[in-house]
């Protein structure tokens, strides 16, 4: 994950990083595209993956392939006994490079050390520091001693401690997956079923991610293999918590001899020259409730149909559609130049709708040292998005069982929007092979977007 969140998907990259939109590969799930997360999706569940980078084998997925084309299969069932499977894992997962950051003690020294360098008098300092030091005979500075202020405020509400943030807040985390899958085929078709339970307790204090998965993938052969139906389906639940952004930041920038509580026992925020910055706890504690469930379903269902040796069509009706809820809370933050007074609660929901349909006529030739195939279809794809969110401010009770927005009397705010688009494409291949040494490709494509206007 590149954003060390435990809810975070792998980043490919397959043809380097380009200037325009993402950079991330075209998905190609039992011939269903798709650029959405893969992470919501049981990897337990995977047969094969081929990633297609030239550009002559992605030609026809259109600018869509442009960062290229990862194709995976997922399982079926294998001729034989019904099979039943199980298994499961247990792993801790932490940091293997650790910055090294310093005590109250060591930063005070380089703080010192910075303010001599420059010239400055490093008395004059507001963060609860204290130095006796002077020129020795060759004029070079010399540090008698050092102390720090009991407080570092002059209400005595802040006590000076000695913190190290980083590990305060981050922990080892636990990684827990368990699958069971249940398989069948014979000539007639073939069955696998399957369901899966992944748990992620992340290396930030708070921050989770868990997703139960179950799927079913049937083929059914008739007239002697010359039909085949079949379906692929899976439908996920992810539930999960993100860490706060530039929580990480924020530890490793803050002034190690901040204490983490003040003396009201609420968490204490920075002063002075680091009151621009919020306690790292501080950050957790006020989105750790922010958890959203999401659940998405993922499928096709396909026809083949052989009506003569070595020619196939194939028709294919997908299906992507994702719907998320989450629940964001503001709480207020006691002091510093973050201070904030406001309570508020917004619920948002999301949801993505993906469709596709295409049809795709394949021919297979081989005469003596030659072999060809030609392959030509057309595809339709529809994409749409829409979202709505209700906030309101200044809630009398910070439960989040009551922060909803109907319990606000302050402001209240209703947002939300929708787009979409749709694709058509047309297209067809030929490759060409003399003996196993001369290859040949010929693809060609022909696509309309809604994103453009008519020519």
């Amino acid at each position: 994950s590149i954003d060390g969140n435990p809810s975070g998907a792998a980043t490919v990259r397959i043809r380097g990083v380009g200037t325009l939109n993402d950079n991330d590969p075209l998905y190609i799930i039992d011939g269903v595209p798709t650029k959405a997360g893969m992470h919501e999706l049981n990897g337990n569940d995977i047969e094969s993956i081929q990633v297609l980078k030239d550009a002559a084998s992605a030609s026809i997925y259109g600018s869509r392939a442009a960062n290229g084309v990862i194709i995976i299969t997922t399982k079926k069932g294998k001729d034989g006994k019904v099979k039943v499977n199980f298994d499961g894992s247990v792993a801790a997962s932490f940091y293997t490079n650790k910055i090294e950051t310093m005590n109250a003690s060591e930063w005070g020294l380089a703080y010192w050390q910075a303010n001599v360098n420059d010239g400055l008098n490093p008395n004059n300092n507001n963060v609860g520091y204290n130095y006796d030091w002077t020129y020795n005979k060759e004029g070079n500075p010399v540090l008698n001693g050092m102390t720090m202020n009991m407080f570092l405020d002059e209400n005595g509400t802040v006590r000076a401690g000695d913190t190290d943030w980083f590990d305060e807040i981050t922990r080892t985390g636990v990684v827990q997956q368990y699958n069971l899958s249940v398989s069948n085929g014979s000539e007639k078709g073939s069955s696998f079923f399957s369901v899966g339970y992944y748990d992620n307790q992340g290396t930030i204090k708070d921050s989770w991610f868990n997703r139960l998965s179950a799927r079913a993938n049937n083929d059914f052969k008739l007239f002697n293999g010359a039909v085949t139906i079949g379906e692929n389906f899976t439908i996920n639940r992810t539930k999960g918590v993100d860490a706060p952004g530039g929580v990480l930041e924020h530890a490793l920038e803050f002034n190690p001899n901040f204490p983490i509580w003040a003396e009201n026992g609420k968490y204490a925020q920075a002063l002075g020259a680091y009151s621009e910055r919020e306690n790292p706890l501080s950050m957790i504690a006020n989105s750790k409730d922010n958890e959203y469930t999401q659940w998405r379903s993922f499928g096709d269902i396909h026809l083949s149909i052989t009506p003569f040796k070595n020619f196939m069509l194939r028709t294919t009706l997908g299906m992507d559609y994702t719907q998320k809820e989450q629940r964001f809370f503001t709480y207020p933050i006691e002091n510093g130049k973050v201070r904030r007074t406001d309570s508020a609660a917004e619920s948002k929901q999301e949801h993505w709708m993906r469709w596709m349909w295409n049809a795709i006529a394949t021919y297979n030739l081989e005469i003596g040292k030659h072999r060809g195939d030609a392959m030509v279809g057309m595809e339709l794809n529809r994409q749409d998005y829409t979202w709505e969110s209700a906030k309101r401010y200044e809630l009398a009770i910070l439960n989040t069982d009551y922060m909803w927005p109907s319990a606000g009397a302050g402001k209240q705010l209703a947002e939300g929007s929708g787009d979409g688009f749709s694709l058509v494409s047309f297209f067809g291949k030929v490759n060409y092979t003399y003996d196993d040494k001369y290859l040949a490709s010929f693809p060609i494509r022909r696509a309309g977007s809604s994103r453009f206007g008519r020519i």
